[in-house]
């Protein structure tokens, strides 16, 4: 058996907003708007077979968006995933963009925590 955590190298993602938004007195600022992209090519032997696999996940809300895919290729024995993150803002300046992201990092979180396992 071998598993493959799909976001990685630049996930596995947590929630970095856990303070609820009653209690927030600032409005959150990043440095600069960004995306994140991971995309995973992956080979396995013919008498390998996949097991368990990351569910496709899209959100988008005012905080910005999260796609997620799976494209299998059984005739191949190969699989491409495709992660992305989008944070077009630099600013949450109200409550509601702030709970925006906290759901949006929450999907984030979900999403990450998902592995490709392989089996023999």
């Amino acid at each position: 058996e071998a598993v493959v955590n799909p976001s990685a190298p630049l996930g596995p993602h947590t929630q970095p907003f856990v303070q609820p938004a009653a209690s927030r007195r600032s409005s959150v600022v990043f440095n600069y708007p960004d995306r994140e992209e991971v995309e995973l090519h992956l080979r396995w032997p013919e008498r390998w077979k996949v097991d368990a696999r990351p569910s496709g996940r899209m959100v988008t809300n005012v905080a910005g968006g999260l796609a997620a895919e799976l494209e299998l290729k059984d005739g191949e024995h190969s699989l491409v995933y495709k992660r992305r993150l989008d944070l077009p803002h630099r600013e949450l300046a109200t409550s509601q963009d702030y709970e925006a992201a906290r759901s949006l990092f929450g999907e984030l979180e979900k999403t990450d925590a998902q592995t490709i396992v392989l089996v023999h």
